[in-house]
């Protein structure tokens, strides 16, 4: 199996200290294990945890009172999310997929138990527009109607691949990217099989499941993928070393970001799609050109960042953009989060507290606060300041 991509990053504009405000504590919502995910609703008054303590709650994100206990994965829940009207919430862990009622925390459908899912890591995600959920394994991706229930059949990217590392809606929900480590067979002169990986990103037909573009490149495992707002072009991050830039509808390699060294664990367009920003276990964290490739800045921190990419949970992001692209939310391995100003390179909040190592960071759709999900067994939520 391929390493454990483990690493410290230290995120030239050299960061400045512009105004550090160590934040004590934040609002801490307490499970009984490891807090997976932490998510808030689109209109930021609640927030949604997943545990591997086997339940999922839901929380008032003012006050932090819990308001659920979503019960019935009994072990390992490793992602919760909120649909995109706020109604209803899906959650992945032993073996199922499931909905509820994000108002009275019913449950609504389990969707699928699979005996080769109880012991997999699996995360779960509603398409842009609700109308579907698609929920990613090691090997298999499985996709449902959200309001019936009912698995759609004779899909493509539902057959079993080597390593599904990522999947991802376009904007519009219309497609869907897959980043994967396809193996072929073939024999050799003495009749033995011969393994060939092939490191690729597919994109498919959210509706009919056709696999629409094979993107090949890669060198080495392609652990995340990003739409650009328009749903025109793609950029992925890989182990290889670089992160490259395709168009969505010929699949043409647009531009290879050259220039960083390892892995990069993380890339994503800033909301104009005319940047791209990217972080790698060499360190840095790179502003780019998305037409030319140039790089046009770079951010360093002072202390490490904590970005971890296992292949069985690929959406562990400690970097991670605030909804108007102007900030960026660094996760740290001295148990902190940085928020950083992208255009002037300046920390312009620090928050503390946390005990343990993160599992995921995220904005508030106001992007004013910030929920981090550890494993202290607590997710907490930060506000920053005006």
């Amino acid at each position: 199996m391929k390493h454990v991509c483990c690493v410290a990053i230290v995120v030239s504009l050299c960061v400045e200290h512009m105004q550090v405000a160590d934040v004590p504590d934040g609002l801490t919502l307490q499970h009984g294990y490891w807090v997976r995910s932490a998510a808030f609703s689109p209109d930021g008054k609640k927030v949604v945890t997943a545990s591997i303590d086997g339940t999922a709650c839901i929380w008032d994100a003012e006050t932090g009172q819990k308001l659920h206990t979503l019960v019935g994965h009994e072990i390992n829940v490793y992602s919760a999310s909120f649909s995109p009207d706020g109604n209803k919430i899906v959650t992945a862990g032993n073996g199922t997929v499931r909905t509820w009622d994000a108002e009275s925390g019913k449950e609504l459908h389990v969707l699928e138990k699979r005996e080769d899912w109880i012991k997999a890591e699996i995360t779960a995600a509603f398409s842009p527009d609700g109308k579907k959920i698609i929920a990613q394994s090691y090997k298999i991706v499985q996709i449902w109607d959200a309001d019936s229930g009912k698995e759609l059949e004779g899909l493509e990217m539902s057959k079993p691949v080597r390593d599904t590392l990522f999947v991802i809606f376009s904007p519009d929900s219309r497609k869907i990217v897959t980043t994967s480590n396809d193996s072929f067979y073939s024999s050799d002169v003495d009749g033995k099989l011969q393994e060939t990986k092939q490191h690729s990103v597919h994109i498919f037909d959210a509706d009919s499941g056709k696999r629409l573009q094979t993107l090949k490149g890669h060198a080495d495992w392609v652990g995340t993928a990003a739409f650009s707002s328009d749903g025109k072009k793609i950029v992925a991050a890989s182990d290889d070393g670089t992160a490259h830039i395709w168009d969505t509808d010929s699949g043409d390699n647009l531009q290879t970001l050259r220039g960083l060294t390892g892995c990069v664990l993380y890339a994503a367009f800033l909301p104009d799609n005319k940047k791209v920003i990217t972080a790698g276990n060499d360190g840095i964290i790179r502003i780019w050109d998305a037409d030319s490739g140039k790089q046009l800045q770079s951010l360093e921190m002072q202390r490490p960042v904590w970005i971890r990419l296992f292949p069985e949970k690929n959406n562990l992001e400690s970097v991670t953009l605030s909804p108007d692209g102007k900030k960026i939310a660094v996760a740290q391995l001295n148990r902190t989060v940085e928020v950083v100003d992208i255009e002037s390179g300046s920390i312009i909040q620090t928050f503390a507290g946390h005990t343990g190592s993160f599992w995921s960071v995220a904005f508030s759709p106001d992007g004013k606060r910030i929920v981090t999900a550890n494993s202290d067994n607590t997710a907490r939520i930060w506000t920053l300041a005006p």
